[in-house]
């Protein structure tokens, strides 16, 4: 069987248009998808933090219902990525790119540390139509006024979506998970989570279902 590929999880809970996602099941190797709760999930709000924990887990049903599953683990990303590497026999870690700084510079040391390895490190193109620095003012800024980014980008073509993802190839033995409930990720939420949750449509099936 050829070495698996970890498929690092962040917010990009989907089977479809998932760009590193599509990759990974392409290659026909075995893909571990792996969701971490990191330092950069550290720094959440309440709100924020349990509504991703929600979505990793109804993610985790998703990927069961193709024959695969989401391993669950807690720390810091390079450490617990090089972890799996070690534990997996993986030779690449793939993920989709985020944009926040905080997920930039941590991603950039995580690629970093893993190449020094002799990993595969990949990021691919998240959720965006076009990326970052692909749109950019005449001196290399990002705009700030609206009308001039929109004349720069309204005439571009925008990539059709990516078809869901059906099956994923598994690996021989899968990786220990923490169970995530026992991370309570709603504990600071108190009882500010009974009143949202009957208006969260949680997971892209109930998104889907929602659109209409």
């Amino acid at each position: 069987m050829s070495d698996p590929i970890i498929w690092w999880v962040r917010r990009d809970f989907r089977l479809s248009d998932n760009s590193g996602l599509s990759a990974a099941a392409s290659s026909g190797r075995p893909v571990i998808p792996v969701f971490i709760l990191d330092e950069v999930v550290d720094t959440h709000g309440a709100c924020p933090t349990w509504r991703l924990g929600l979505g990793a887990e109804a993610f985790g049903a998703a990927l069961e219902g193709i024959g695969s599953r989401l391993v669950f683990r807690r720390g810091a990303a390079l450490e617990v990525l090089r972890a799996l590497v070690a534990e997996t026999g993986a030779t690449s870690v793939w993920w989709a790119r985020l944009y926040d700084p905080d997920s930039v510079a941590r991603d950039t040391g995580v690629k970093s540390g893993l190449k020094a390895d002799g990993v595969d490190a990949q990021s691919f193109a998240g959720h965006v139509m076009h990326e970052p620095w692909s749109v950019e003012t005449k001196t290399g800024d990002f705009y700030k006024v609206y009308t001039p980014f929109w004349k720069q980008v309204k005439d571009r073509d925008v990539p059709a979506p990516l078809a869901a993802v059906s099956a994923l190839a598994a690996p021989e033995v899968w990786p220990t998970s923490d169970d995530p409930s026992d991370w309570q990720l709603g504990q600071a939420m108190r009882r500010g989570a009974d009143v949202v949750a009957p208006y969260l449509n949680v997971g892209e099936g109930a998104a889907l279902d929602r659109l209409g």
